[in-house]
């Protein structure tokens, strides 16, 4: 819906991408708990605390990276309505960073796969509705954080064509059109949208759009640069089975 200038709010949003960008010096990554599957718990790691976050920022950190699933915590699949409970949960894992300070990114995690394992035409309509759904649930939730939450649409989408990126834009396009249309400080916040499969090569040869905002300087292009590692992994692990094999 369209919302009126008077339920937009610019307190604490002052800041641009690039602004908000340089603000951001360590990050924290608590990976393995809030998009495990079957639960916080799932994988082996406890609950997220106020210890833990205040102990995060003690450490020297001043930002936290949230991985999140949703996709599993639906109370109506038809229409992709979340979970009250689960929506309040990660709410207040937020509010634990934000009572201290820190930068948060919260996004919609590998999450089963059903949007980055999918990033495909015939999938494309499906998904839409349900990044829609999710993102204008997510941002209306939040909406009341200041500049310290970025969302995040996704994680490691796989694309490697250009007809993948197309749909990958999409998903990308409506991720931002949801969160816009929350209106309140989400109307300024900043956000985070994804290269192909992450990866730097691949957004370079294949990211020549991006998406439209209706509000400038308050996006940016997240990669996950892998491809030394990955390729020093591998050698090792090769070196490894060779020394080691009978």
């Amino acid at each position: 819906p369209t919302r009126r200038s008077s339920d937009l709010d610019a307190t604490g949003m002052s800041s641009t991408v690039t602004q908000l960008a340089a603000k951001i010096k360590l990050g924290f990554n608590i990976g393995n708990t809030l998009e495990a599957t079957g639960g916080e718990t799932a994988w082996g790691n406890p609950h997220i605390t106020k210890a833990l976050v205040d102990f995060v920022k003690q450490s020297g950190f001043n930002a936290i990276r949230l991985p999140c699933s949703w996709n599993q915590y639906m109370a109506n699949t038809a229409t992709a309505q979340l979970k009250a409970d689960w929506l309040n949960r990660v709410r207040d894992v937020v509010q634990y960073c934000i009572d201290d300070n820190l930068y948060v990114i919260l996004n919609i995690h590998w999450d089963g796969g059903w949007l980055e394992n999918n990033c495909t035409v015939v999938k494309q309509v499906e998904n839409n509705a349900k990044q829609k759904a999710f993102w204008e649930q997510i941002a209306t939730k939040m909406r009341d954080f200041d500049e310290h939450l970025l969302f995040a649409s996704a994680n490691e989408p796989n694309v490697s064509d250009a007809t993948g990126m197309a749909v990958l834009l999409s998903y990308h396009q409506t991720f931002i059109n949801a969160v816009r249309s929350t209106g309140g400080k989400n109307a300024y916040r900043n956000l985070v949208i994804q290269g192909p499969s992450t990866d730097i090569d691949k957004t370079n040869q294949l990211m020549l759009t991006l998406p439209v905002d209706n509000v400038s300087n308050r996006m940016m292009v997240e990669i996950h640069y892998y491809t030394p590692w990955r390729s020093e992994e591998r050698r090792v692990g090769k070196e490894c089975r060779s020394r080691w094999s009978p």
